[in-house]
């Protein structure tokens, strides 16, 4: 309730008076009151409910000459709280209401108020609309029924029998009170159809934003960390995230099934056509959820940019929402193997409905490339870390003109299958460019190569393009950031080191 009401790292509207924040003082004393109130008297909860009283009590005769100062009080704290926590979690320094401060107080806020939104308000709203099925199916039956002993007493007895005349009365009062609750029905289901799609459009914003700017944004400062950045997005808080997501979108995919079921049954009895909007909004939720699920298979630690044949090496994939979903129940595979650039140009531009064959995809041989995802309860995380990954062979492509090996650029592709109810799944994620050499007298060059591509790369690419050629303001800030990481030092290069790097580089 504090933290809806005072809303850490946002600044107060400016037109929030003195007024509005005595009330707001009020309320939270109040709300300190019910939450002692409400706890059980006995020995238990005796010492937590008697030091909530006494604080509330002390609250009020401190700040009875002046509450809006309380309301002030208590907003400091939470912004001091909310900087806190942004920087522990995020690993950047990020004042109270700064703009990436407010971005996750945002995030998590919104989908706070969307979970309890599908956890208890339309789930509600379905199973009313349960009930009143029920209670048209009850008075349909009802109505056979009448409808039977009419027609039957009418054929023996004739219209003007007074049990016909009493049976009809009661089919027709029955037929009005049945039209009643279809209407009742209709209204209440295109209220919950209206609010849903509502809740759909929320949830694909915030997807937005996770996706395709926090993620992101994770992705490009671990190819920036090859560089030497040091990392501030946390991928804790985009699990968070996506796992609130998750719950959300099967949620809300399970409701919609379950209002498609029972439009079913009611249109039958109804002369209104099946709405369109319900197979709409199925396809909509799955769209998203399928998009979570693939988007969120992530390599959280990179096999070596610059690889070697035969000499072991180590990565980490990992599922954001895995745990969310259940997926290390089936314990599933993930299998390792090394692509060419234009493979991997193949692989994304495949349709993502297509069944892909890994065989498909494949530049070399790697050893030990087959491990299953599993849970870690300590971490909330599903991952698999491959140990002993081991480079045997490569199969390189023809090279055009000048062009070198330690120019040839190949990405190593982790493949999964997994089944989440009915819906299956085919997810691959590739890693950062991998530049393959068989001796360390290339390992220098290929190390600029690496190192110019991680530098300037931009999102969204074909692979593994990049510009031939950029300012010096772009390649002094890249050569800065390796010197500054290779050295171990506080202290960039000068604008006359930079240039004496420049030229001995070229």
């Amino acid at each position: 309730w504090i933290e809806d009401q005072f809303q850490p790292g946002l600044k107060m509207p400016d037109d929030f008076g003195a007024h509005n924040l005595t009330g707001l003082a009020y309320s939270l004393l109040n709300q300190l009151d019910a939450r002692a109130n409400s706890i059980p008297d006995d020995s238990a909860n005796f010492l937590t409910k008697k030091k909530l009283t006494e604080q509330g009590m002390a609250l009020r005769l401190r700040y009875n000459q002046n509450p809006a100062a309380l309301a002030l009080t208590v907003k400091h704290c939470m912004d001091q709280e909310a900087a806190i926590v942004a920087r522990a979690e995020g690993g950047a320094i990020l004042p109270a209401g700064s703009n990436d401060a407010n971005v996750i107080h945002q995030i998590r806020q919104n989908l706070s108020i969307i979970r309890q939104q599908v956890r208890s308000e339309t789930t509600s709203d379905v199973n009313r609309l349960k009930q009143e099925h029920e209670s048209i199916n009850m008075e349909l039956y009802s109505l056979n029924e009448i409808n039977t002993a009419h027609a039957r007493l009418q054929e023996q007895h004739g219209d003007s029998f007074h049990e016909v005349k009493k049976l009809l009365g009661e089919k027709n009062k029955l037929q009005r009170e049945l039209t009643q609750k279809l209407g009742r029905f209709i209204t209440h289901f295109k209220q919950l159809e209206e609010r849903l799609k509502g809740i759909f459009e929320a949830v694909k914003n915030i997807q937005v934003e996770v996706l395709e700017n926090k993620l992101v944004a994770w992705k490009r400062e671990q190819q920036l960390s090859g560089n030497g950045l040091q990392m501030t997005q946390s991928l804790e808080n985009i699990q968070e995230w996506c796992e609130g997501l998750a719950e959300v979108l099967w949620t809300l995919r399970t409701q919609v099934k379950q209002l498609e079921i029972l439009w079913n049954q009611v249109s039958k009895f109804q002369s209104a056509p099946t709405p369109n909007t319900l197979p709409d909004l199925i396809a909509g939720l799955t769209g998203l959820l399928t998009g979570l699920v693939t988007g969120t298979f992530i390599i959280e630690k990179q096999p070596p940019q610059v690889m070697k044949t035969n000499t072991r090496f180590t990565a980490t994939v990992r599922l954001l929402v895995g745990g969310q979903l259940n997926v290390h129940m089936a314990s599933p595979n993930v299998s390792v193997s090394i692509i060419s650039e234009s493979q991997a140009n193949q692989l994304l531009k495949a349709p993502s409905q297509s069944n892909k064959r890994k065989e498909d995809y494949s530049s070399g041989e790697i050893l030990n490339g087959i491990g299953n995802m599993e849970y870690h309860a300590s971490t909330r995380q599903v991952s698999v870390t491959f140990r002993n990954l081991q480079l045997k062979k490569i199969k390189r492509t023809e090279k055009k003109g000048t062009e070198s090996v330690m120019e040839e650029k190949f990405s190593v592709c982790f493949w999964t299958d997994f089944t989440v109810g009915e819906l299956n799944f085919q997810v691959f994620t590739l890693s950062l460019p991998v530049v393959v050499i068989v001796h360390g007298n290339q390992e220098p060059q290929a190390l600029a190569t690496i190192t110019w591509d991680n530098a300037f790369a931009e999102w969204g690419r074909r692979p593994f393009v990049v510009p031939d050629k950029v300012s010096w303001l772009q390649m002094a800030e890249a050569l800065n950031m390796k010197w500054t990481s290779a050295v171990g030092s506080n202290r960039g290069l000068t604008q006359e080191i930079g240039r004496a790097s420049c030229r001995e580089r070229v």
